[in-house]
């Protein structure tokens, strides 16, 4: 029985200190001259989960931005799969920082959904206006659904747009839902003429019917009687779902 009891005892006190020894070792690693090593560092911290990694990835992010250890590519990404706030500001700074490759700063905006950080959403839009990083911020402020995103999301329902932006940006709208409906019911209304925007106008008035808020029902109704079959389908479809 005593043994017993004492391998109950003892055996998390082994684990424990283990673990210890295992997130020591990686944050020794993480500081190694060998990239490497650090590299590997950086991949097993964000694996394993642990908060206490997340100071270590913005120190280390940090040097490398003045030094370029280059370590920045798996940092960044680590501390969006991490998904800790207190990383937002050095990501936004990496987001903004114009001296950096691109894939840098895309890689920055994919964190920033990732973790959904509200303060992000003003850089965000700036970025999602750069052909760079357009579509990383368009699906970041997707993720993040805050309604100032609602007028960049619209323009990227756009059939000019690759068609997983469109998807992100459609599903955006439709989580954001009511503070979205003025701005989707605008471009439902506005085809017209020699540019009538057919595509984008059929997945507004999708949106609208997902979103399924009253105010939408004029303009679905006469875009019901559109000349665009498509355009038809989908007002219809939506006022089918407002009823």
């Amino acid at each position: 029985m005593r043994s017993i009891l004492m391998a109950l005892v003892i055996t998390p006190m082994i684990a424990l200190a283990g673990d210890r020894q295992s997130f020591e070792g990686l944050v020794a690693d993480l500081e190694a001259a060998d990239p490497e090593t650090g590299l590997s560092a950086v991949q097993k911290l964000a694996e394993g989960g642990d908060a206490r990694a997340v100071p270590l990835l913005i120190a280390a992010l940090q040097r490398d931005m003045k030094a370029r250890t280059g370590l920045l590519m798996a940092i960044i990404p680590a501390l969006g799969e991490l998904g800790d706030p207190s990383a937002v500001p050095i990501l936004l700074l990496a987001l903004n920082n114009r001296d950096d490759h691109w894939i840098a700063r895309e890689a920055a905006a994919q964190a920033l959904g990732a973790i959904g950080a509200p303060e992000a959403v003003p850089d965000l839009i700036k970025a999602a206006w750069m052909v760079d990083t357009r579509e990383a911020a368009i699906t970041a402020l997707a993720q993040i659904a805050d309604e100032r995103a609602v007028e960049v999301l619209v323009t990227a329902l756009d059939p000019a747009e690759d068609a997983g932006v469109r998807e992100q940006a459609l599903a955006g709208l439709i989580h954001i839902g009511r503070p979205a409906v003025p701005a989707l019911t605008a471009v439902v209304a506005e085809g017209s003429g020699e540019y009538p925007n057919t595509a984008q106008r059929a997945l507004a008035a999708y949106a609208l019917g997902k979103i399924g808020d009253p105010r939408a029902h004029a303009a679905l109704e006469q875009a019901a009687q559109d000349p665009s079959a498509e355009v038809r389908a989908s007002a219809s479809k939506a006022l089918g779902r407002l009823q």
